[in-house]
């Protein structure tokens, strides 16, 4: 297989570019923004539509580094949204949303992290939200919690998954 056609299988669609990957101090072209960005060149001219800045109005487009940079930054935190404590981020909704009577389930990962699982008030989507350990108690003042013990599934014998008995002395289910 081509290298051209490797880096189209493992190219993924973002929507936020990393602006540390551009010297402030160079000037690009809109070819030389394409290939260090790895995006269309219809991408690069969308953003000269919403305000990415050329050095004039002459072709080949130039663009320096730190208008770039400033471009990129900016449009990065436009796309954030921020969650307040007893918020959650739904994907489904695209918004922060509360969780449905503000109840949570809880998961202790490690020492410093707890995962905490709430459904959605409008689409009833299951959301996700990390927590540190340290700060247990305003998540109990916020929430109403609920703590999901881990089972660890060591001996399982000849247990059926589909009806849950257990099976003949042969291991037949």
């Amino acid at each position: 297989m081509s290298k051209k056609v490797m880096a189209k299988k493992d190219k993924k669609f973002r929507r936020r570019f990393n602006p540390r990957l551009i010297k402030h101090h160079a000037t690009y072209s809109t070819q030389e923004i394409v290939d260090l960005l790895h995006v269309h060149i219809n991408t690069v001219g969308g953003w000269y539509e919403l305000g990415l800045r050329t050095i004039d109005d002459q072709r080949p487009y130039l663009v320096f580094g730190q208008d770039l940079i400033d471009f990129l930054t900016r449009r990065n935190l436009q796309m954030k949204r921020k969650c307040d404590q007893n918020e959650f981020f739904c994907c489904k909704c695209k918004a922060p949303r509360k969780a449905q009577n503000g109840a949570v389930r809880f998961r202790i990962l490690n020492s410093t992290k707890v995962m905490i699982e709430g459904v959605c008030m409008q689409c009833g989507t299951r959301m996700n939200k990390l927590w540190a350990v340290g700060r247990m108690r305003m998540l109990s003042e916020i929430f109403s919690l609920r703590e999901v013990q881990q089972e660890l599934l060591l001996e399982c014998g000849t247990t059926s998954v589909i009806t849950g008995e257990k099976g003949s002395e042969n291991g037949n289910i």
